[in-house]
């Protein structure tokens, strides 16, 4: 682990994607109702043999194509809001709706009087007025109502798609979990120590090694639907995990700072196996000093924050690939989307330290 990876998400990317792929959809819908309202109206004239039709029309087709501008813009301003909460949205939209109505109205009349067509007599132009608000209300109120449910569907299609990648990511996850520590290296210095403490007759650490071992492999091959455990469940598994080392290289202490409360806590499977791993592979254990580890979870207002601390020899210490940093900070991407803090780095001249900060949630589910 030598390189610091930020944990950066650009909202603006994920917006632009996501009006990029309800576009073509909204297009077709404006320019069709567009289009039907523009039919029935030019044949609801000619069946009321209302005058100047011709010039009716052609207003009628600027107007629609003004209308279709207002709704281009509609849609732009609505993309700006953000998607949730859904009801503050849709009140949002529906007002661009009341104030797109009162545009059209006023475009409406605007072109009417330039082309000097009558609509009504003086004093009903008020109530005449009202009553094409009203029209043109209802409209676009319609627009806007297929407006939504055309993002909310889309909103919905991409959260399933998202979900379904998370659950591909938790399988590979358990894949890369089984590479990363249960590899051939790992097994044959485990297999490698047992063989030396039997031939010691040191018969009590072999047969605690051994029960370690069973219970470490239990815990990692074991197939869970869901990708969520509770810290309690994967602190055990690395604690697992380093009282086999302990026994292999009996220089490595092992901290615990835990708050009591947050046992319940859930995150991804897995999520720190691969950092516990690397603190292990990286640290100083063989060099004759104490190589301490620390592992800490404390609650940080409605985050989870968990760190992961190691000694190394500053002079001689291995640098990594950052495979594994890489891929638990996109582990936590398909989970938790931009809601994450990651970042991994030097915090002194011999100390290493992984930060990440999730959703504090007591129950399993992405956020």
């Amino acid at each position: 682990m030598s390189e610091v990876i930020p944990a950066t998400t650009d909202p603006t990317m994920r917006e632009d994607a996501r009006e990029a792929s309800i576009l073509p959809t909204v297009a077709r819908m404006t320019v069709g109702l567009w289009a039907a309202n523009y039919l029935m109206v030019t044949l609801s004239g000619i069946a009321g043999d209302m005058e100047h039709q011709l010039v009716r029309a052609a207003l009628r087709l600027g107007l629609t194509v003004f209308g279709i501008g207002l709704c281009v813009g509609m849609h732009r301003l609505i993309m700006q809001i953000p998607p949730r909460p859904f009801r503050r949205r849709a009140l949002l939209t529906f007002a661009l709706a009341f104030c797109a109505a009162f545009i059209h109205l006023l475009a409406n009349n605007a072109a009417l009087h330039w082309a000097g067509v009558a609509t009504a007599p003086t004093r009903d132009t008020l109530g005449l007025s009202v009553i094409i608000y009203g029209f043109w209300a209802w409209f676009f109120l319609a627009w806007a109502a297929l407006h939504l449910a055309i993002d909310y569907s889309e909103q919905v299609r991409r959260q399933s798609q998202e979900h379904a990648r998370i659950g591909i990511a938790a399988r590979e996850a358990q894949l890369r979990a089984l590479r990363y520590q249960i590899n051939p290296h790992f097994l044959f210095n485990t297999m490698n120590s047992l063989s030396t403490l039997v031939l010691d007759r040191r018969n009590a650490e072999a047969g605690h090694m051994i029960g370690r071992l069973s219970d470490f492999l239990r815990m990692a091959l074991e197939d869970t639907s869901a990708d969520c455990t509770t810290l309690a469940m994967e602190l055990e598994n690395q604690r697992l995990y380093l009282e086999i080392e302990q026994t292999r290289h009996p220089e490595l202490a092992i901290d615990y700072d835990i708050e009591r409360r947050l046992e319940n806590a859930s995150l991804p499977s897995f999520l720190l196996q691969p950092l516990v791993e690397n603190a292990v592979k990286y640290g100083r254990r063989g060099s004759g000093q104490i190589a301490r580890i620390r592992i800490a979870a404390r609650a940080l207002g409605e985050q989870l924050e968990l760190r992961i601390t190691n000694d190394f020899a500053a002079p001689t210490r291995t640098q990594g690939t950052g495979l594994g940093l890489a891929n638990v900070r996109e582990r936590l991407r398909l989970h938790y989307g931009g809601h994450f803090e990651f970042a991994a780095g030097p915090v002194g001249a011999t100390t290493f330290e992984v930060r990440l900060a999730i959703p504090l949630a007591l129950a399993c589910g992405p956020a």
